[in-house]
């Protein structure tokens, strides 16, 4: 495949990107492995032209950007203000995860809240205090800072597990970079070092202002700065984006079907599905009596994951259900319009 660079310029990331890409409704698909792989960093500076059309995903899954207010770990995290949503796959467990940020002078994560298939009846939350602040905005060439903080894991509401992190991060470099599929973007070079009982993990971010990025975990806690890296894993993703029937890029790797979000809602809800392969797909919505009130796909599909938007305007208060057939895959969840 043939890979053209765009003329690079150095950029900024303010505060209004990330709040644009973290939109409600926003989806994107993320794509990572932690299979082992070399991978050209480029060098500090302007200039760059990092090439990762190569690089391949692993485990692929969607994060969904929902309202933090109506999430159901907000009061675990009152001061986010974004908040989002993925189903995923760890280490062969189903699990369902929620993510919250604020913005307060950076991007700052203030922890999860995760359901595991295997594990019903359990709540695992991870809270970060103070808040680990993922980029500083706004982010520019030469941006630097440096934070402690502690991660605290929590099983079922009682603490578990403290780890006491220390970070150091700067914007060394920027450039263009292209992703898998060819598509390119301006980005800068994020380069950030974490010590924790004694453990330095180094890894970097090339991040644009639409939110495509790629993370590289290097393997060495002291990589060189310049030129190829060993690594331990990597991910990367395209850039955020939202219609009212959505496919976003990439394969999922296990057929699913999410809790519909707003819920309770009105008039409108978000609903997502996954498919592995290729199938005729039908995802129709029936009253509490059975009764079918709209079919939102019945077509043929590409193996993908899709989010549809179902308008319920006319109908009456009350319980509904919704129903996914993807070949031999079936399942139905309920749903709460409330006038």
């Amino acid at each position: 495949m043939a890979v053209s660079f765009s003329t690079n310029a150095q950029i900024t990331i303010a505060s209004s990107d990330i709040i644009s890409q973290f939109s409600i409704g926003n989806s994107v698909m993320i794509h990572e492995t932690e299979a082992p792989a070399n991978v050209n960093i480029g060098s500090p500076g302007g200039g760059n032209n990092w090439d990762f059309s190569s690089l391949q995903g692993g485990v692929n899954f969607i994060t969904t950007v929902v309202n933090p207010s109506g999430s159901p770990y907000i009061n675990e995290f009152p001061g986010a203000t974004i908040s989002s949503s993925a189903v995923r796959d760890i280490e062969g467990d189903l699990a369902q995860i929620w993510f919250y940020w604020n913005i307060n002078g950076g991007f700052d994560n203030l922890g999860s809240a995760a359901l595991l298939d295997s594990s019903v009846g359990s709540t695992f939350i991870t809270k970060n205090t103070p808040a680990a602040r993922e980029l500083q905005l706004p982010l520019t060439y030469n941006s630097t800072w440096s934070q402690t903080y502690t991660s605290t894991f929590y099983l079922n509401g009682a603490p578990f597990i403290n780890t006491d992190l220390s970070v150091s991060t700067v914007v060394d470099a920027y450039g263009t970079m292209i992703l898998p599929g060819g598509a390119s973007f301006e980005a800068l070079r994020v380069r950030e070092s974490t010590t924790s009982s004694g453990i330095t993990d180094v890894y970097y971010l090339f991040v644009s202002k639409s939110g495509a990025q790629v993370s590289l975990f290097a393997s060495d806690p002291n990589p060189p700065l310049s030129g190829a890296i060993d690594l331990e894993g990597y991910s990367y993703n395209g850039p955020f984006t939202v219609t009212s029937v959505e496919q976003i890029d990439g394969l999922p790797n296990n057929y699913y079907l999410g809790q519909n979000f707003p819920n309770p809602f009105n008039p409108s809800t978000k609903i997502s599905w996954q498919s592995p392969v290729n199938s005729h797909q039908t995802l129709k919505i029936y009253d509490i009596l059975g009764n079918e009130v709209a079919t939102l796909v019945n077509e043929y599909k590409a193996a993908g994951a899709y989010n549809a938007t179902f308008d319920a305007s006319g109908l009456a208060s009350g319980i509904y259900l919704y129903r996914l057939q993807a070949g031999s895959f079936v399942e139905t969840k309920k749903m709460i319009l409330l006038r």
